[in-house]
């Protein structure tokens, strides 16, 4: 009796172990299916509102065939999950990024010779004067650091034309088909910003002023309309940098692919593995992809099908970036 009984003690127990397994398991299951489309998290190491991106199918490309030839030809894309940056970065953030990561004599932190100059504040203060502007003057290499640093990385072209339709099809603009200077922040027809929520689009010539007019908004300010996904100046402002190598026929590639003869191709990326890009990046020198247009932007440039490349050493008062991550491990 005593044997049989031991016997059903240890069976019981390994059922309750087995429950609970089960159960902690669920639970980290409801745990992930409890990520809404509109959940906004802070990033720690930067302090970054980033907002989280449900993956999905889209197509990819010039709806409207107004654009150029290597916006074509659209394609199916499936993207995994990710969270994206709800603002350009700051020149606050760049500058904090600065102060951890390198010293004043442009050494590493390790103590070796940094090959990333440090910015033209003077430069920067023109057209970006406060550290809630956009940061400006970043080459793709200054982006790469940067996103290294703060333990994320630069959107995939795909995944930067996902986040900027928010969901939206066949669309010129993230907001439409219409666009003019209440909308985004194009055209060299804008001055600045009035406060971080407002803003007094410059129609009648620059402002009695010495200095240059600011030519880019704040993080915060409400230029457009936010897409779907809560971003903000995904039309216009500054030009932003992806992780891609550019191929003015890569949308030709992927729709040839074997992949996308199965329905779509799977979180496109030119230019080899992300993780072999993240780890080698510094040996890049083929040019890079840029999205978005900028505030001195004709209104074409601003479509969310436009594309853009610069080689990685290419600095502008109109160039700066937003980061993301991946969503899951």
């Amino acid at each position: 009796m005593k044997v049989i009984s031991r016997v059903f003690v240890f069976g019981l127990l390994l059922l309750v172990m087995l429950i609970v397994s089960c159960s902690e398991k669920e639970g980290e299951k409801v745990q992930q299916s409890d990520i809404k489309y509109d959940q906004t998290i802070i990033h720690e190491k930067d302090g970054s509102s980033m907002k989280y991106i449900s993956g999905g199918e889209f197509e990819m490309g010039d709806y409207l065939r107004e654009g150029n030839e290597n916006e074509l030809p659209r394609h199916q894309v499936y993207l995994h999950s990710f969270y994206m940056d709800i603002n350009e970065v700051t020149v606050g953030q760049y500058r904090e990024f600065l102060e951890q990561k390198y010293s004043s004599d442009l050494t590493d932190s390790d103590g070796s010779e940094s090959i990333f100059p440090q910015p033209d504040w003077r430069e920067i203060q023109a057209y970006s004067p406060t550290d809630q502007h956009p940061m400006i003057y970043v080459s793709w290499y200054d982006a790469m650091q940067y996103a290294t640093w703060a333990g994320k990385r630069l959107p995939t072209e795909a995944e930067w034309e996902y986040a900027a339709r928010g969901g939206q099809i066949g669309l010129r603009y993230p907001w439409g088909d219409y666009i003019d200077m209440t909308l985004a922040n194009y055209g060299s027809g804008t001055g600045g910003t009035s406060s971080p929520d407002a803003y007094a689009p410059m129609l009648a010539g620059p402002p009695p002023s010495e200095a240059p007019a600011p030519k880019t908004l704040k993080d915060g300010d409400l230029k457009h309309k936010v897409v779907s996904y809560g971003l903000k100046n995904m039309a216009a402002n500054v030009s932003e940098w992806c992780l891609d190598e550019w191929n003015a026929d890569f949308y030709q590639e992927c729709k040839d692919s074997e992949d996308i003869k199965m329905g779509s191709i799977r979180d496109p990326f030119s230019g080899g593995k992300i993780v072999d890009m993240m780890k080698g990046f510094s040996a890049v020198t083929t040019p890079r992809v840029l999205r978005g247009g900028a505030w001195n932007s004709h209104h074409f440039r601003v479509r969310v099908s436009y594309r853009n490349s610069f080689l990685p050493t290419f600095t502008s008062n109109n160039v700066g970036f937003r980061c993301v991550k991946d969503a899951f491990p």
